[in-house]
């Protein structure tokens, strides 16, 4: 089944056709009596539920499972993480719930990693990672968990003699270290607290489950509000999304605390990882060259939009950071780029002042901003004459451009992601 799935997000991204990829998927009733807009998120809605569920039964909260089914929906990176954080709320809480129900959860060994790994978890939410850097490693440190994890001899009838915690120092430096980590790639920090518990004896499988739980979702929100000074702007079928990992997380969460044993919880958790890491090497393998940002005059302006002509359909947008409906609109032409990206390029065109390029480029990487963008330099009269004669000069401004130059459409202000979509449309019909 997650097979299935992930040959139909392939094809939706790749823009391929069921017929004959998917013959038994295909043919099945559900598909063939459902509309073809409400297939992708019934897909996406299931593979959710899938996620959810396996990394609920070894008390995880799938974040690194969200963050490649949205990687592969080319989700822009500001929804990806606070997005992953959110579902691994809802799922982590379950679990936490239903194993403490269980009677595993030990608050003993809990609170010793939790005083530190909280305010990393917000500090390092709140610092740019480049998704090349993120992909390599977590996927190193997820390969290393996951096998050491394989070979690790299993727990016998008696079970092994559990170990003491360290001292109130090595824990919290533990705590700290994840909960950094853990904020700037946006999980909840379980896939690196498990191992360890395990690998030190601190808990048996069981407890470090119910331990983790209660971990990713304290650091879960934590790097959440990490995300709170940005705009969101949240993908369609989102609350389907969540009623799916809602559902996964109940199914996982019970099969874990009470229906697995210890030896099958253990070579799930290292399923799990090794699959995690192998998503995530793949989100590493194909990250886009680093951001630059590049000085643009008046007179350079329309060489840089015509550099386009024959190429792509164009989007130039002029905004800056100190304007607040250009970051609340922000978003949707990070998302604009990536469902378009072979077909038409966003051009951003930063109006900061050029000693301020250093708060431009972290407020780009924040964004996952991974192209070339634009530093507005010279006066704004001759700047504002060269894109528009009808263009006063307020921001956003927004002006859309087909294949051959010519100017579909221009506006002032921030609008939705529809307009944008809409106007996209028409310029990439125009060019074909």
């Amino acid at each position: 089944m997650l097979y299935w799935v992930g040959q139909i997000l392939f094809a939706q991204k790749l823009g391929i056709h069921f017929p004959g990829l998917l013959p038994t998927l295909q043919n099945s009733e559900i598909l063939r009596d459902m509309p073809n807009e409400l297939i992708e998120p019934a897909v996406i809605a299931l593979a959710v539920a899938m996620v959810a569920a396996l990394y609920a039964s070894v008390g995880h909260g799938g974040a690194s499972g969200y963050l490649a089914v949205m990687a592969l929906l080319s989700v822009s990176a500001d929804v990806m993480k606070p997005g992953a954080l959110a579902l691994n709320l809802l799922v982590a809480g379950i679990g936490a719930i239903q194993y403490f129900r269980a009677g595993h959860f030990r608050f003993r060994l809990l609170w010793p990693f939790v005083l530190s790994s909280i305010p990393m978890s917000y500090l390092g939410a709140r610092l740019p990672i480049s998704p090349k850097t993120y992909g390599l490693i977590l996927s190193a440190t997820l390969v290393w968990a996951g096998v050491r994890l394989a070979i690790t001899p299993r727990e016998t009838s008696g079970g092994p003699k559990m170990r003491p915690l360290p001292p109130l120092g090595v824990t919290l430096a533990a705590g700290a270290l994840i909960g950094i980590i853990s904020g700037m790639v946006g999980v909840g920090g379980g896939i690196f607290l498990s191992p360890l518990f395990i690998f030190m004896r601190w808990g048996n499988t069981k407890e470090t489950a119910a331990v983790s739980a209660a971990f990713i979702w304290l650091n879960s929100a934590a790097g959440l509000l990490g995300h709170a000074h940005t705009a969101v702007w949240w993908p369609t079928g989102w609350i389907v999304w969540a009623a799916a990992a809602a559902f996964g997380g109940v199914l996982g969460s019970y099969w874990g605390s009470k229906k697995l044993s210890n030896v099958a919880l253990l070579r799930i958790l290292a399923v799990v990882l090794l699959i995690a890491a192998g998503k995530s090497a793949l989100v590493a393998a194909t990250a886009q060259p680093g951001l630059k940002i590049k000085q643009v005059s008046a007179e350079e302006v329309q060489s840089v939009i015509r550099s386009y002509q024959g190429k792509a359909a164009v989007v130039v947008n002029v905004w800056a950071t100190w304007c607040v409906p250009c970051v609340e609109e922000f978003p949707h032409l990070v998302e604009l780029q990536r469902r378009h990206a072979d077909r038409l390029r966003v051009i951003l065109i930063s109006a900061d002042f050029p000693e301020n390029e250093s708060a431009v480029h972290d407020f780009l990487l924040a964004q996952g901003v991974d192209w070339e963008t634009y530093l507005k330099t010279g006066r704004d009269q001759p700047f504002i004459a060269a894109l528009s004669d009808s263009w006063t000069g307020a921001m956003p401004a927004t002006f859309v451009y087909d294949r051959r130059g010519g100017q579909v459409g221009n506006w002032e202000g921030a609008v939705e992601f529809s307009k944008f979509e809409e106007y996209a449309q028409r310029a990439i019909v125009e060019r074909e």
